[in-house]
């Protein structure tokens, strides 16, 4: 039977993670849990190029997921830069196993639940190619960006409801699906044109997160 977590060689940030997991999988959910991803956080903090070794993809996104959960972060950017790094490590686990229901309802959960910081990414992916002066003075550049990031949770929807029955969004992705057809987000948006360019977002998203923490160990949000 195979293991839960990798047998294959791990650096200490992601050693701190699989400590912190193992603590919460046995119900620690205090300090137990949240010294170790602690020390996960400014272990990629001090040797960035640690995040280029991560064996576990699934277990490092879930790790700085309940991470966030503790909230005790207070500085935007630091929201900013965990919530990224864990939707870049969530999205990463997804393209190698795209039927995992628990993957798309974490990452959903993340969007959801911690936008504050994680907003900001879809806006500088969003507003890259726009003058920024003119396109905030307009005031429409905060409306595209929350509207790109409920796009995304919509296509993870959808994509949850066609491999699950009882994803636990059932009722969300009603109420969405009702939005849409009341033309929230305007009369040419059909659903599938919405999971459409939901699902463009997550691919935009995820490569601007791939340059910039992987080829470019820019951690710095």
């Amino acid at each position: 039977m195979k293991s839960f977590f990798n047998k294959e060689e791990k650096t200490q940030t992601e050693l701190f993670v699989e400590e912190g997991l193992r603590q919460f999988l046995m119900g620690n959910e205090g300090d137990a849990t949240y010294h170790p991803l602690y020390k996960a956080w400014k272990s990629f903090c001090e040797s960035p190029t640690n995040l280029t070794k991560i064996v576990d993809n699934k277990n490092f996104g879930q790790g700085m997921l309940i991470f966030l959960s503790f909230n005790t972060i207070s500085d935007i950017d630091i929201k900013q830069q965990i919530s990224s790094i864990a939707y870049f490590f969530l999205s990463k686990a997804i393209k190698e196993n795209p039927k995992n229901v628990a993957l798309y309802k974490n990452r959903i959960f993340l969007m959801q639940n911690y936008d504050e910081g994680f907003n900001y990414t879809v806006s500088s992916v969003v507003n890259k190619d726009k003058d920024t002066m003119d396109f905030f003075f307009m005031n429409s550049g905060p409306m595209i960006t929350r509207d790109s990031l409920y796009k995304m949770i919509y296509s993870d929807m959808v994509k949850l409801s066609n491999i699950s029955a009882n994803s636990n969004f059932e009722d969300d992705k009603k109420e969405w699906d009702r939005k849409i057809d009341s033309n929230f987000f305007g009369s040419n948006k059909s659903r599938s044109i919405v999971s459409e360019e939901g699902e463009k977002m997550h691919s935009d998203v995820y490569s601007y997160l791939e340059k910039k923490i992987i080829r470019d160990n820019d951690i710095e949000f």
